[in-house]
């Protein structure tokens, strides 16, 4: 994730790297299919230029629902959010699964 004047941006799955929950699996975007990100996309945020884009939230210290890792179920996952940290659009590229937006305003340096 990079952060620069308010903006955070990055991927959120790179082609061709594997996933880090997952060492020795080779686990990657490109076995995952076609991705259907309308679930997340589901808010419409006005940019400066009076437009608009779908956005999600972007959150920090969540963990995946089965992912060997701290949440085993669904309510894990989605009770407790943890920290919103800003509001991203997301897209597919060459390169893999980019995200880019804004930090949430209440967040401390």
């Amino acid at each position: 994730m990079h952060y620069r004047d308010g903006r955070i941006y990055g991927w959120v799955a790179q082609r061709g790297v594997p996933h880090e929950a997952y060492p020795g699996k080779n686990l990657m975007i490109e076995s995952l299919g076609a991705i259907d990100t309308t679930a997340f996309l589901r808010a419409r945020f006005q940019l400066d230029d009076g437009s608009t884009v779908k956005v999600g939230a972007f959150t920090m210290n969540a963990p995946h629902n089965r992912d060997g890792a701290e949440c085993e179920t669904a309510s894990c996952q989605f009770d407790d959010t943890r920290t919103v940290a800003g509001i991203v659009t997301v897209g597919m590229n060459s390169g893999g699964m980019w995200f880019s937006g804004t930090v949430a305003p209440w967040l401390s340096e």
